[in-house]
């Protein structure tokens, strides 16, 4: 084989294997890393805020209709 594929190989292959082991071991997620939330977290927080807002709601639909 030629000497330079296989530097060419052998160098992608280091690469392949630098970013899964980085990817593998870094502390955190991608999104964490990105200030971005799951799909999870985005609910639960929904799910807490919502019967916040709802009593929020209920109380502007009062004070419209005393008006």
């Amino acid at each position: 084989m030629d000497p330079f594929t296989l530097v060419v190989v052998g160098g992608l292959a280091v690469l392949v294997l630098a970013f899964w082991l980085i990817g593998r071991y870094y502390p955190g997620s991608g999104l964490e890393q990105l200030g971005l939330r799951s799909a999870r977290e985005l609910t639960e927080r929904r799910e807490e805020l919502e019967p916040r807002v709802q009593s929020e709601l209920r109380e502007l639909r009062e004070q419209r209709s005393e008006h």
